[in-house]
């Protein structure tokens, strides 16, 4: 949990303000599924990484 934390912090909350929690949510949820690098997904976004499972198994 400690590292997710370091994470949020460090690369996505940054200077950025928010009004509601709920937009401050949905921008963090977008950023995590579609810009975020994984090391353990070979250096791909999550939405990439589905993409490549859903084209092995005939999902597209």
């Amino acid at each position: 949990m400690e590292r997710f934390f370091k994470s949020y912090k460090e690369e996505w909350m940054g200077d950025q303000a928010y009004y509601t929690r709920d937009a401050a949510m949905h921008a963090h949820m977008k950023w995590y599924d579609s810009v975020r690098l994984y090391s353990t997904q070979g250096y791909q976004t999550l939405m990439e990484c589905e993409n490549d499972l859903n084209k092995v198994s005939g999902m597209t």
